[in-house]
């Protein structure tokens, strides 16, 4: 028999898979709630580029991130990056998602973004990128990250999965709606990756049932990654370097 669960809050389901949310298909200024152009006389001097390969790119997200935070304005650059893909990680948020990550796949190539941050902008990012149990954040060298504002970039920062990431037939499992060339093998939504995690680690339960005792169950959730984490392939990139682990 099933254990009850308490009964799901719709805008908690709806927040977790509907990730990782609308991110503009161009670059943008984030002030507060307020969504603006980039302006024309932009100077990114003294912030860093940190690539957003999933919910970071997404305003609601960096919003929700920064609220009630005083800080300047975000800057979000649209951008593409070579030899990489964004794929899912192997664990759950404590919001209910499977989130985002990079895998280094030479020939693959995927859209992404870029969130230019003060120094005080990003000590509040690792706060709730859960660096040290979930992500590394690391500098990556001698990439080809063609930035829409800035042009070519060789060295960016970005929040790298601990846990590796979900994989199927020897494959990373790409993030739908991010568009990668050549198109990768399986490409699955949120909803998607949810259905086939579940039904192999909880296949008696529906997908509001598991999103939501994720959400309200911290030791279960965690019990859960430790499952789905065991065939996740580490993400392994030559140019690394660790900078927060």
């Amino acid at each position: 028999m099933k254990s009850a669960l308490p009964s799901p809050n719709a805008a908690q389901l709806d927040f977790a898979l509907t990730y990782p949310y609308d991110r503009p298909d161009h670059s943008y200024c984030l002030v507060g709630s307020e969504i603006t152009a980039i302006p024309t006389d932009l100077s990114l001097s003294g912030r860093i580029p940190v690539i957003a390969c999933g919910s970071n790119a997404a305003p609601t997200q960096l919003v929700r991130k920064y609220n009630n935070i005083n800080t300047n304005p975000i800057y979000v650059t649209k951008a593409k990056l070579d030899n990489f893909l964004c794929c899912y990680s192997a664990h759950i948020t404590s919001y209910g998602s499977i989130p985002a990550t990079l895998a280094y796949i030479q020939g693959t190539s995927t859209d992404c973004h870029i969130t230019w941050l003060t120094e005080q902008q990003l000590e509040h990012m690792h706060k709730t990128e859960s660096v040290g149990k979930n992500y590394r954040y690391s500098r990556l060298d001698n990439l080809n990250l063609f930035c829409e504002e800035k042009g070519q970039i060789a060295t960016a920062y970005c929040y790298v999965s601990l846990l590796g990431n979900l994989q199927d037939k020897g494959a990373p499992i790409a993030v739908a709606g991010i568009e990668a060339t050549p198109p990768p093998p399986l490409q699955l939504d949120q909803t998607s990756i949810q259905e086939k995690v579940l039904a192999e680690i909880a296949p008696e339960l529906s997908v509001t049932e598991f999103v939501f005792s994720n959400i309200s169950n911290s030791q279960l959730r965690r019990d859960r990654v430790d499952l789905i984490k065991r065939n996740a392939k580490a993400f392994s990139y030559p140019y690394e370097q660790f900078i927060l682990t």
